[in-house]
């Protein structure tokens, strides 16, 4: 039967980490710990469950010390969690059968980021003790279940990933069902947490002007502030490097239909076309090329396209309705 340890890293977590562990220990072979500098019982704590403990000065990295966690590592497989996120009982047990299986190298899971309030995107829940009594979360899936092997490292200081390393080392990566509970939102400082991943962001560019991550957060950050300006500057580099990355000219040609540059958006779209033509954002992407197009006088370039997009997403609600109105018209 394969082996699983836990690695994580933490500074002054004693408020999470208790619950963390309790969830985990019995189903793991082996807790890697992390710790950057804490002030409270975290270590303490961390000790209490047999825990592996490294004690490593802050150099505000995030992936350097999720790898420092990883070199310490002796098991089959990595999960990685943070001290203010929980596995229930029967999604761990689900976990650990994926662990004998050879269909993949790594899973991504389902982050359940619970908050206070919805928006674009979050998910409605029933309040209950699993939530906190959040009524919503934000999902997002990622890699936190890997294979451990050397060349399976984390990379970027802040919003880290490793699913990079182990592409690049031809693993293969699969999807997993299972939750992921995230609590720390609900508590923590968001105003402040955002104003530090961001100085953490554009260090990283300082390291690696042509991190196309980190080129895409800092213009996210940017937009974020209403420094439209300043994020379309940071989406066009990320744009030039790779210009499939993360839908990028989706985004840039949004700003720019709220810019009213009308001409400038239609070639953004356009581009997001002919880079991104199966992303989820497609029927959107193409439903609002043909409006720009009718309203630029282009209503033969909309008509063909519409009628294109109602053979590809014959379901689409806003693609078969402004086809509707263009034949109409």
């Amino acid at each position: 039967m394969a082996t699983l340890s836990l690695c994580m890293i933490v500074r002054n977590e004693e408020k999470w980490l208790s619950q963390c562990l309790d969830a985990a220990k019995q189903f793991v072979d082996e807790i890697v710990i992390v710790d950057t500098g804490s002030s409270d019982r975290s270590v303490e704590i961390a000790q209490s469950y047999g825990a592996k403990v490294i004690e490593l000065p802050w150099e505000h990295d995030f992936a350097s010390a999720k790898n420092v966690a990883l070199d310490n590592a002796s098991q089959d497989w990595i999960l990685v969690l943070d001290a203010d996120e929980r596995i229930l009982p029967d999604d761990f047990k689900r976990l650990k059968e994926l662990l004998d299986t050879n269909n993949a190298d790594a899973y991504k899971l389902e982050l359940r980021n619970y908050v206070k309030q919805a928006g674009p995107g979050y998910v409605s829940c029933i309040p209950s003790e699993t939530t906190m009594q959040a009524r919503s979360y934000r999902p997002i899936r990622m890699v936190r279940l890997f294979r451990n092997r050397q060349e399976y490292r984390f990379e970027n200081r802040v919003h880290e990933l490793v699913e990079r390393t182990i592409e690049s080392a031809g693993g293969r990566i699969g999807e997993a069902s299972i939750p992921v509970h995230h609590y720390g939102i609900l508590f923590s400082n968001v105003k402040h947490k955002t104003r530090y991943y961001a100085w953490l962001t554009f260090k990283q560019i300082e390291d690696d002007p042509t991190n196309v991550r980190a080129l895409y957060l800092a213009g996210q950050f940017m937009q974020e502030q209403g420094k439209t300006a300043s994020a379309l500057e940071y989406f066009h580099k990320a744009a030039s490097i790779d210009p499939a990355y993360k839908n990028v000219w989706f985004t840039i040609a949004n700003v720019l239909v709220g810019q009213k540059r009308t001409e400038e958006a239609i070639k953004a779209y356009e581009q997001s076309l002919v880079h991104n033509p199966a992303s989820p954002n497609a029927p959107q992407v193409i439903n609002n090329l043909a409006v720009l197009y009718a309203n630029a006088g282009r209503k033969q370039d909309a008509k063909k396209l519409l009628e294109l997009a109602m053979k590809q997403f014959p379901n689409d609600v806003a693609i078969r309705k402004n086809a509707e109105r263009l034949v109409a018209a």
